[in-house]
């Protein structure tokens, strides 16, 4: 099925409001074609839906949060239901779009990440009300695989660097390769030495933490198996951050995992003067406490839940 037609079915739908009955008859399809085009049209990126509300926080929280791990902010959420993940997700990301957008200014470079967090995070941007100028997003850690609609790193960086009016950089890589030493090949191409040189000079970065779990979309695009992530386990790791893998107190091994990820170095990215990190579900939470004392996060946004837990378990 061609993009044409889902471009066609997108403009139709969206923009002249016809209903998807008369699309169907009139592209010589079936309504229920048309409706999987549009769920297709929103995984891609090419069709947004903004809600911007007011996001109550959770003081109490908060101020535990900063004094226990020394952050910069702590932004706690309503979990609303714990059960509807989408609606967790969309509290945090929807309360770090509106801090993005109140420190955003002239000459900054924000590094973004991928996955499922950040790609919510894109979706649910508020609309920036003013001007701003020379404004660069870079991507943190490559994403191609063979299952490109997994990782979602073009349309991530593409949609946020919209918002501002910015040039966008996508890094043309996997997030792992097959050896440190064809990392260290990739990194000096004209190309892609240009996107960590701005990943290097970024200001802001922002990025959800990975957990080791079997469903991780870095097993389904076929980085890892279930036996790797088990192993990883076993060996004290719990989480990654842009790819990189870390242990329960935050700390990583050089080795030649880490060598193989194509991305932001961690000691890199612990001189950011503003790291947002995203967490949504509990799920995350192992992940999030080796990231909180490993001091990647400066401003974090989570939801209560994962926050009580995270306290409680921590």
């Amino acid at each position: 099925m061609s993009d044409d037609l889902m471009f066609r079915v997108i403009k139709r739908y969206y923009i002249l409001k016809e209903n998807q009955d008369t699309i169907a008859q009139s592209e010589s399809t079936s309504k229920s074609t048309i409706s999987r085009l549009l769920k297709k049209a929103e995984k891609l990126g090419y069709v947004r839906h903004v809600v911007d509300v007011p996001i109550k926080s959770q003081d109490h929280l908060e101020g535990k949060l900063i004094e226990k791990y020394g952050l910069k902010r702590a932004r706690v959420v309503p979990t609303d239901d714990s059960d509807n993940l989408g609606l967790i997700m969309f509290n945090v990301t929807l309360s770090a779009g509106q801090f993005l957008n109140q420190i955003v200014k002239a000459n900054d470079i924000i590094g973004v990440s991928w996955g499922e967090t950040m790609t919510a995070f894109a979706n649910n941007l508020p609309e920036y009300g003013g001007k701003i100028s020379n404004v660069q997003v870079v991507q943190l850690n490559g994403s191609i695989s063979e299952q490109r609609e997994l990782m979602n790193g073009d349309s991530i960086v593409r949609r946020i660097a919209a918002n501002y009016d910015a040039k966008g950089y996508v890094l043309p890589t996997p997030s792992f390769v097959d050896s440190p030493e064809v990392a260290e090949a990739l990194k000096k191409d004209s190309m892609i030495s240009k996107n960590f040189e701005l990943m290097e000079k970024s200001n802001i970065t922002i990025f959800s933490v990975g957990s080791m779990r079997d469903n991780s979309v870095l097993i389904e695009a076929g980085y890892f198996t279930k036996e790797d992530y088990a192993e990883l386990r076993k060996n004290d790791y719990r989480g990654d951050i842009c790819s990189r893998y870390i242990k329960s107190d935050g700390s990583y091994v050089n080795d030649d995992l880490y060598n193989r990820g194509l991305g932001i170095s961690l000691d890199s990215l612990k001189k950011k003067e503003c790291n947002m990190g995203l967490v949504a579900g509990k799920d995350k939470s192992q992940a999030a406490i080796a990231a909180l004392k490993g001091g990647y996060i400066t401003h974090l946004f989570i939801d209560e839940d994962t926050a009580e837990k995270i306290l409680a378990e921590d």
